[in-house]
């Protein structure tokens, strides 16, 4: 009897994010992340993190796919409570196409927080991934937190 695995052609391999952060943060293993890194210590009301998700699709929506993703993303921080846009752009994710959207918004329980989220689309012949990034801190750490969110998502790349 022949045997069939996932990690096996013809099936797509999950794509491996790599995240360089600061000596003084951890990673943090959450349900739906490739990887996430977040600090150690926690000085205020919100632990500041990095946190990378994939979404498996079908690739027959072919350029769609990101637009798609930025529709989706963008319907979900408008919906905050108080979702404030600070700046978004189209740039290389990933070292791929991508999007780039910065803001914040008030997070029941936590206060206000800013957020940025970077996506991308990793194309593997009949699926593809949809790769989101997301750096989160509290509004109140972030003149501290911000620069290192983002170098942080600066680092992210394919290993």
């Amino acid at each position: 009897m022949p045997t069939t695995r996932s990690d096996a052609a013809p099936f797509a391999p999950v794509p491996v994010v790599a995240l360089d952060h600061p000596d003084d943060w951890e990673p943090l293993v959450l349900p739906d992340a490739l990887v996430a890194v977040a600090e150690t210590v926690q000085p205020g009301p919100f632990r500041a993190n990095v946190v990378v998700t994939r979404r498996r699709v079908a690739a027959e929506q072919g350029t769609e796919l990101l637009e798609s993703a930025i529709a989706d993303v963008t319907s979900d921080l408008e919906g905050a409570e108080r979702w404030a846009e600070l700046g978004s752009e189209y740039r290389a994710v990933l070292g791929l196409d991508g999007y780039r959207v910065e803001g914040a918004f008030v997070m029941p329980g936590t206060g206000t927080v800013f957020q940025a989220v970077h996506l991308t689309v990793v194309g593997h012949g009949p699926v593809a991934d949809v790769i989101g990034i997301t750096a989160t801190c509290g509004a109140d750490e972030g003149e501290r937190l911000v620069p290192t969110l983002r170098a942080v998502l600066d680092s992210a790349r394919l290993a």
